[in-house]
């Protein structure tokens, strides 16, 4: 049996540069983007523009996030906590809707590369049965 053959082909299957990132959909820089925008236009939808605005149309939100985090902050970590929690609670309505977007945009991929398999294999089985 010639060795040297099969260390060069072992070497060879070494050297495969397999990129799974081509196969299944991964977060690209693009999608961050994607989320940035969809932010943006949500928050220039509510009015908000700067700071000011902010604080001037979500202050019902920013109220109750900030006793909720004051609320949870002092019961779990005494007077710090309630400090700390309730300067979280100011950017609480930024971050649910930035976190909404952000859910929306991964689950519509998903749903997207779900849609496109589902068909693949019923197309597939259609082929093969029918």
């Amino acid at each position: 049996m010639n060795f040297r053959f099969l260390g060069k082909a072992l070497h060879r299957l070494s050297n495969v540069k397999f990129n799974p990132a081509k196969y299944i959909p991964t977060w690209q820089p693009e999608y961050t983007l994607a989320t940035h925008a969809v932010f943006w236009t949500v928050m220039s939808k509510c009015g908000v523009t700067d700071v000011r605005s902010y604080f001037q149309r979500l202050a019902a939100l920013i109220a109750a996030c900030v006793a909720v985090g004051v609320l949870a902050g002092g019961y779990y970590f005494g007077f710090w906590g309630a400090v700390l929690g309730g300067l979280a609670g100011l950017a609480g309505p930024v971050i649910l809707i930035y976190g909404a977007m952000l859910i929306l945009i991964a689950l519509g991929l998903s749903l997207i590369f779900i849609a496109v398999w589902s068909f693949i294999v019923w197309a597939f089985f259609y082929i093969l049965f029918y």
